[in-house]
């Protein structure tokens, strides 16, 4: 294997819970989307973030539940490993040839403890539980750095 093809992402956070999609043969394919700070501050003294959308897949024989993608929620802090592959498909519509290119996630390490997940969790289960109590003119919350500490409310 290559170190060209290789990548590493040590510290991001995922915009959104995994989505899973059941494949004919069973297997499962898991995509995810992640927002990784930059390593520079802008003129304003923010750190501008990029957008990156990955993917793997998991074995039919294999339990999704007992996988690390169970675990990780929107908000959650994550390290991964991933490699660069590229895919022809034909389009169903058309039969015209695709060719794409993706981040096939190889490696998955959760950074935060399994207290703050569980506190996040719980929060955008009772915002979601209780819309009613927000305020209608309340300013809607920013994406939070990176660079802040896991405590702070996501």
């Amino acid at each position: 294997m290559s170190i060209l093809n290789r990548g590493q992402i040590t510290a991001a956070r995922l915009a959104a819970d995994p989505k899973v999609f059941t494949n004919s043969d069973g297997s499962k394919s898991v995509h995810l989307t992640v927002y990784v700070d930059r390593s520079y501050r802008g003129a304003d003294g923010t750190r501008p973030s990029d957008r990156i959308q990955l993917e793997t897949f998991v074995r039919a024989e294999t339990d999704i539940a007992k996988t690390p993608f169970a675990f990780m929620h929107q908000g959650d802090k994550v390290a991964l490993e991933y490699e660069l592959r590229s895919s022809t498909y034909a389009d169903k519509a058309t039969g015209e040839v695709k060719y794409a290119q993706v981040a096939h996630i190889t490696d998955v390490e959760l950074l935060d403890s399994l207290a703050t997940t569980s506190a996040r969790l719980a929060q955008r289960l009772n915002a979601a539980q209780s819309p009613d109590e927000v305020e209608p003119d309340a300013q809607p919350a920013q994406r939070r750095s990176t660079r802040q500490k896991a405590t702070v409310a996501a």
